[in-house]
């Protein structure tokens, strides 16, 4: 690897005008063979000349004077706006006066005009390094349209540039997979039996790719195996649930159906868990509340009659609160996405916030099933999966959204 890199070192530097004749140039502006003195005097008669201004700021940039030589090269500019050789030589002024920032800004917008302007490119990574990524496909790109096995080489050379500089770079996983892309291609080149070796190599390049999956879903399950994390929980119970009189109390009725105070529950989720290989083991803490759809109650029964005069206790709202444990077998991974199935049981109980104690809690017991998928974002994993408790007074159905952090 090191005698290839050097040897296409030795071509970036010795063929690169060989190697930039595939590539598009932008309009050119000719170039006069006069000289300082003769150009100035043609400036007079012609000061909105763009090509005059132009070929009197090449030669002040070659004499040294280099902020002469940006006043001629911004001028025609502004006469001929668009031109990539116009704004590319503004940027190599800059970089002469030493004002990087600028020079940047004007070799960019040199691209956005012509975006084939290889020498642009060159000049650019050394300032902002992670275009080696974008002047590396476009190398790869023209090699695969032009077949040229030198380009391909000059290709591989910026993505290991891109490495080199970069190693944390957000384009790595892209750079490392067009890299391979561009060695294939050299590969096949170099082959005398192209089929066959173009399908041997894709085959390892797949291979390769299950690897990497592989050791990264490996990874995943065998490197920062903690969770924890928060989220909420809609929750719509199907069991019939009833609140009954206390002992001693008195009132018209002796218990009061859940489904005629309220229909379902949003309840916070906080919750913690650890991985082991394809298991998840976590458990969680909820809590939450709904209000009611009838709020008066008649609490007498001295006289069950006309009610109107009787004293009615008034019922705010129902409480939940449930502790839960999980298994989760993870049996699909496909970096960001990865899906699982559960099962579930939980314990808690359900209370009334009433304007008397008359009323008793509801305990909740209950296990089920259920099928989810995280989305992985680094060491964040948002979760959405969808519940459903069988057995027990818990039973219904419920959605759960919750972002854990992986550590």
């Amino acid at each position: 690897m090191k005698k290839l890199l050097f040897m296409v070192f030795i071509l970036s530097v010795f063929g690169g005008l060989k190697a930039q004749q595939y590539f598009d140039r932008p309009p050119e502006i000719s170039i006069s063979g006069q000289n300082l003195e003769e150009l100035q005097r043609a400036k007079i008669s012609n000061p909105n000349d763009p090509g005059i201004l132009y070929n009197l700021g090449l030669k002040y940039l070659e004499q040294g004077s280099y902020r002469d030589a940006l006043v001629e090269f911004k001028r025609a500019n502004q006469i001929r706006p668009g031109s990539a050789i116009l704004l590319a030589k503004v940027g190599e002024t800059y970089n002469k006066l030493g004002v990087a920032d600028s020079a940047v800004l004007w070799w960019e917008k040199a691209l956005e005009q012509h975006y084939e302007y290889i020498e642009v490119w060159e000049k650019l990574v050394r300032y902002q390094p992670e275009y080696y990524f974008n002047l590396g496909v476009l190398y790869k790109d023209k090699a695969e349209e032009k077949t040229v096995r030198q380009l391909a080489e000059q290709a591989i050379y910026y993505f290991e540039r891109y490495l080199e500089e970069l190693p944390e770079g957000m384009m790595v996983a892209e750079v490392r997979s067009a890299k391979q892309d561009a060695e294939f291609f050299v590969r096949v080149f170099d082959s005398e039996q192209k089929k066959e070796e173009r399908e041997r190599a894709q085959a390892t390049l797949r291979a390769q790719k299950e690897e990497e999956l592989l050791a990264e879903r490996d990874a995943f399950r065998t490197q920062k195996t903690r969770l924890v994390g928060l989220g909420f929980k809609t929750f719509n119970p199907s069991s019939a649930i009833t609140f009954d009189l206390k002992a001693g109390k008195e009132s018209l009725t002796n218990s009061i159906r859940l489904k005629s105070l309220t229909n379902s529950f949003t309840e916070w989720v906080l919750g913690g868990g650890l991985i082991r290989g394809p298991f998840i083991f976590r458990g969680g803490i909820m809590l939450g509340s709904s209000s009611v759809k009838q709020s008066q109650f008649p609490n007498d029964s001295i006289f069950a009659g006309d009610t109107s005069w009787v004293d009615n206790m008034e019922i705010k709202a129902v409480n939940i609160y449930q502790l839960e444990g999980e298994a989760l077998y993870n049996f699909y991974y496909m970096n960001p996405l990865v899906l699982y199935i559960s099962g579930f049981a939980d314990v808690g109980y359900m209370g009334i916030t009433q304007s008397e104690d008359l009323f008793s809690s509801a305990s909740l017991f209950g296990a089920g099933l259920g099928l989810g998928i995280f989305l992985r974002m680094e060491s964040w994993l948002i979760d959405f999966n969808y519940k459903r408790s069988v057995l027990g007074s818990s039973s219904g159905g419920m959605v759960v959204l919750a972002v854990y952090y992986k550590f």
